[in-house]
């Protein structure tokens, strides 16, 4: 069973990606979700469904603490790069742009393989088998945008 961490759960991408986890029991168990503060309803759904033990938020905590018992939440900018460097087989980061590189930095340091498609990232940051090589170019101001 591989244990997986999804970003964004409440967008697009996670939506899907919780659809091919629903669809495939015994396959996968998601160990984290996190969310930004638009649909904090959804999130405490999803952690209940897919008995998540700790989801993020940017959100206030007090305002679904309640809702979500035996379940740990962290709140906050950090949220989604707390949740990427929990152990897991995989990170699904949905979060676009800068914005996701923390992120995708926590969960690389984790040793989480990362499933991510930023069209915007340097070419070499999306490169599957350079990830690591890709966070170095970036750190040294050496990476190139996507053309």
């Amino acid at each position: 069973m591989r244990e997986i961490v999804v970003l964004v759960s409440t967008g697009s991408i996670g939506l899907q990606a919780l659809e091919i986890v629903a669809a495939n029991p015994g396959k996968f168990k998601v160990v984290g979700l996190a969310s930004g503060s638009k649909n904090l309803q959804l999130l405490l759904s999803q952690a209940k469904k897919f008995n998540v033990p700790i989801v993020g938020t940017t959100a206030d905590t007090s305002a679904i603490k309640d809702g979500i018992a035996g379940v740990h939440v962290i709140d906050g900018a950090t949220a989604a790069a707390q949740i990427a460097s929990l152990p897991c087989d995989i990170v699904l980061n949905g979060i676009t742009g800068s914005i996701g590189l923390e992120p995708t930095l926590a969960a690389l340091a984790a040793g989480a393989a990362r499933a991510r498609r930023d069209p915007r990232l340097p070419r070499a940051e999306r490169h599957p088998a350079r990830p690591v090589a890709a966070v170095d170019e970036l750190r040294r101001g050496r990476g190139r945008r996507a053309a």
